[in-house]
């Protein structure tokens, strides 16, 4: 049995995988939202110390604010014991600097950035770093695909980033103050107003952002559920992954779930990408409060493409976002977590619940 804990994360991610048998459970945390998000991320921790279960792997992502602020409170968090925690995947400056050839002495000296953006933090990314250098948790391990990694009885195939988009974020570490190039997501309004059949005219624009593209993504296996975390990536990144691996649109990957990237924004999920997957559930992480999330566009694309989708939302928004005329079209469900359970092949998703 798995369980994804999809914590109330704002407009952020903060999602804990617990596996394993009863006696052996197994735990993977990944991000950590915003800095409010600890008051739920807390808890979880301190349920998990209790029964003397750990944090197997925490994985962070990238280093936007959304999906970081939430971790660094964590480590500063005296309350909390980070022996709890027994490894972390984080491709920080210090480790890209070393991987793409740069010695030492510069590593050691990197300039901790200041950044305008109130969204991306480079700066938050160093801190980090820090934090995992006091709590001896820091190694140079670079996360990125295709690798295919073992985790005491599961296997996670990373999908993204890949070495070009770690290249970028590299350069743009070493700048000293980002562009808008580099470091701003495309906003929307959520469009709400318009139906779906409106919204699938709609012509396909890829995510530019330097961090998103960076963003960690993988499959999870367990027994024979499998799922996909999508981070804040790429959909183009993930496709030429699948597609390396045998996938395609005749041979579809088959997945229990998928944790749609960028809180499901119009620019992270392709129409192509889900015509590569098997899946009829799908969650999204967001309170629908910044950039227009979740953009109505990518929930168009999402129902289209199959005969029966299931939305799951760690907040109560999905009233809002769909008209009548949608639901007479498509056959779709839309699922606030909440306080409850929802169990499906081998899967349950909580949220609130998470203690």
């Amino acid at each position: 049995m798995v369980t994804l804990k999809i914590l109330p994360a704002y407009d952020g991610d903060c999602l804990i995988i617990n596996f394993g048998q009863d006696d052996n459970k197994r735990n993977i945390l990944i991000d950590g939202g915003r800095g409010a998000t600890y008051s739920y991320l807390k808890k979880a921790i301190i349920a998990i110390d209790t029964k003397k279960e750990f944090i197997d792997l925490l994985v962070v992502t990238h280093i936007d604010r959304d999906h970081i602020q939430g971790i660094i409170t964590l480590f500063k968090d005296n309350e909390i014991n980070k022996a709890t925690i027994k490894k972390v995947w984080f491709n920080s400056g210090k480790k890209l600097l070393r991987f793409f050839g740069e010695n030492d002495e510069d590593a050691e000296n990197r300039e901790i950035i200041i950044n305008n953006s109130p969204e991306v933090s480079i700066n938050q990314g160093i801190s980090f770093e820090s934090l995992l250098e006091t709590y001896s948790l820091y190694d140079d391990t670079i996360i990125y695909s295709p690798m295919m990694i073992p985790l005491e009885g599961a296997r996670l195939t990373i999908l993204s980033p890949d070495i070009e988009c770690l290249s970028k974020l590299n350069s743009a570490w070493q700048i000293e103050q980002m562009g808008d190039e580099v470091n701003v997501s495309r906003t929307s309004n959520q469009e709400y107003d318009q139906t779906l059949r409106e919204l699938l005219e709609n012509d396909f624009v890829e995510d530019a952002s330097i961090p998103n593209g960076s963003s960690i993504a993988f499959l999870f296996e367990y027994c024979d559920q499998k799922v996909l975390f999508l981070g804040d990536s790429f959909p183009s990144v993930i496709e030429k992954e699948l597609r390396d691996l045998g996938y395609s649109v005749e041979n579809k990957l088959r997945v229990n779930a998928i944790k749609i990237s960028h809180h499901a924004s119009k620019y992270n999920t392709s129409s192509s990408l889900l015509e590569m997957i098997e899946c009829e559930n799908f969650i999204i992480s967001t309170n629908g409060m910044k950039h227009g999330h979740p953009n109505k566009e990518c929930l168009s694309r999402i129902i289209s493409t199959r005969n029966f989708s299931r939305l799951f939302f760690n907040y109560n928004i999905s009233d809002s976002i769909f008209l009548d005329i949608d639901k007479n079209q498509f056959s779709f469900e839309c699922v606030y977590i909440g306080d409850n359970k929802f169990v499906f092949g081998g899967i349950t998703i909580v949220s609130r619940t998470c203690c």
